[in-house]
């Protein structure tokens, strides 16, 4: 389980049981509570996306599940214009999805519940195919085109992730939040790059350390 409290599963698996009112989530909810003080890493995984089986149809499960490889706020107006070309009903499951308090409704944004994209998400190549498609519908900011570039690398285009790195890297020239996941998209871009590609990822995360003001990582990657 990875960053959430095991308390949080439960309190959004009793959530369910209390709307739902479905026997087999009450057993479910039961082997959860079981878990309490035990490993609960896959286990719980298991549990809690048979509860969102039981809970929603199978095609909003789908979608939510490509949306869950998506970071933060989910802009709906792209969202909805990308993901109706694999979900042509997409409103109605999106209201699916709202109802059940898998996506949170923030206006003109969704977010998918935390405990939901903990459990759901997954690293399939489509998956990451969509959210290209989203953020190259997107504003070039820095934390979007930082997205885009981690997306492309876990689609396999490694070429267009390298150029995406760089390109953004070289835009940022004071301390901002996405410099730390750039970073870490570069560090994941060398394991699939020859020499000279190699030197191109490392001077720039070099710089990228040094406008963090972290010296020593920077001068690690100068040597």
């Amino acid at each position: 389980v990875t960053g959430i409290d095991m308390e949080v599963y439960l309190k959004f698996a009793k959530e369910v049981l209390n709307k739902k009112k479905d026997k087999r989530i009450e057993e479910l909810v039961k082997e959860i509570e079981k878990l309490k003080d035990g490993f609960v890493g896959p286990k719980l995984r298991e549990l809690m996306v048979k509860i969102l089986e039981l809970s929603i149809s199978k095609t909003a499960l789908d979608l939510a599940r490509y949306l869950s490889v998506i970071d933060g706020m989910i802009v709906k107006d792209v969202a909805e214009r990308v993901y109706s070309k694999v979900f042509p009903n997409y409103l109605e499951l999106m209201d699916e999805l709202i109802c059940n308090n898998i996506a949170i409704d923030n206006g003109k944004t969704i977010t998918i519940n935390k405990v939901v994209r903990d459990v759901l998400e997954e690293d399939k190549k489509e998956y990451h195919e969509m959210a290209i498609e989203y953020y190259k519908n997107l504003p070039n900011s820095l934390d979007n085109l930082t997205e885009l570039a981690y997306h492309y690398l876990k689609a396999g285009l490694v070429d267009d992730a390298l150029n995406t790195f760089i390109n953004t890297a070289n835009m940022i020239n004071v301390r901002h939040r996405c410099i730390d996941k750039l970073i870490m998209v570069g560090e994941k871009i060398l394991k699939h790059v020859g020499d000279d590609d190699k030197a191109r990822v490392i001077g720039t995360m070099g710089n990228l350390y040094m406008i963090s003001r972290k010296y020593n990582e920077a001068e690690d990657c100068y040597k």
